[in-house]
């Protein structure tokens, strides 16, 4: 049989059964609908969430984090610096912002000198004391109260939810927005805040021990200004970045000139100290860094560029 017999057999056939042509063309377009349907909801969902996401920014993103190898660890252990390492200081930072796309960077740095956070007489354990820029790039989910501004510097915190659960606030995490909290550290804290105390000399008139006198606990009293949701990276007390500056700061006095030496007699008259700061967020860099880029898609090319620096 030729093609137009086939054809002209199939809508024979199709004119005879009426009810089933009809039933079969109407499952076929309701198929092909459904199918439509699906993927215009498929398309649509996607869509919605890539904007949620993009309008968050964090598409945008790119953290910057210290190279490491196998090495570090032994370095660590002798008491040595990573001296090949790139440090995320502020030259780096100023490198990143030149790179083409990026909107701006954050610095972010953690105080590890403090163990606890107190509000009348309760006292937590202080998980993560962390400050960053507040440029914008790092946007907290504020529950009450409000974020970090470039104004602020010192004697401010915001706390994620865990925290004010705990402190008695669940619910209602307004009520905790001004009330004053403290801060308590180890006994090696020598930043901001810190009583130092000048090295006593020993009865054979040298210095007694090392010449560094054992530090008490620092009490640093702060007022909430916010609550944040508390998210994947659990409890963080929030400060500003200069106030982390200040609790990383090592402060310890240092003989002028040719003092006296440690257990070695000498003239107590003639022993005069100073009291010196080192900047260790500018020796040792800051924790991380995150680079905002203008477009998602030039997320990639911009994480590549800034592997090339180390």
């Amino acid at each position: 049989m030729r093609f137009f017999d086939y054809l002209s057999l199939a809508f024979r056939n199709i004119r005879r059964q009426k009810m089933r042509s009809s039933l079969t063309i109407f499952a076929v377009v309701i198929g092909v609908m459904s199918v439509t349907i699906m993927l215009a909801l498929v398309t649509g969902a996607k869509g919605f969430f890539l904007q949620q996401v993009e309008a968050n920014g964090t598409l945008q993103q790119v953290a910057v984090s210290q190279k490491t190898d196998l090495e570090d660890f032994q370095r660590a252990s002798d008491g040595g610096n990573c001296d090949s390492c790139v440090k995320l200081n502020d030259d780096l930072v100023s490198k990143i912002e030149k790179m083409n796309h990026v909107e701006g960077v954050t610095r972010i740095a953690y105080a590890h000198s403090f163990q606890q956070i107190s509000y009348e007489g309760k006292d937590l354990t202080a998980e993560r004391i962390e400050g960053h820029d507040a440029n914008g790039i790092i946007q907290n989910v504020v529950v009450a109260g409000r974020d970090f501004t470039e104004q602020d510097s010192e004697g401010v915190v915001t706390i994620t939810t865990d925290y004010a659960d705990k402190f008695g606030f669940k619910g209602n995490y307004d009520g905790i927005i001004g009330k004053d909290v403290s801060l308590t550290s180890q006994g090696y804290y020598t930043g901001v805040g810190a009583e130092i105390k000048q090295p006593q000399m020993s009865g054979q008139g040298g210095l007694d021990g090392s010449g560094k006198p054992d530090q008490a606990p620092t009490v640093l009293n702060a007022k909430v200004i916010g609550v944040v949701a508390s998210g994947d990276s659990g409890a963080i007390i929030g400060v500003p970045l200069p106030w982390v500056r200040g609790m990383n700061l090592n402060r310890q006095y240092q003989p002028d000139g040719n003092a006296c030496q440690p257990n070695k007699p000498c003239n107590q008259s003639a022993m005069t100290f100073t009291l010196v700061e080192q900047d260790m967020l500018a020796e040792n860099g800051y924790n991380s860094l995150i680079a905002k880029v203008d477009n998602s898609k030039y997320a990639s090319e911009v994480a590549t560029q800034i592997k090339t620096l180390g």
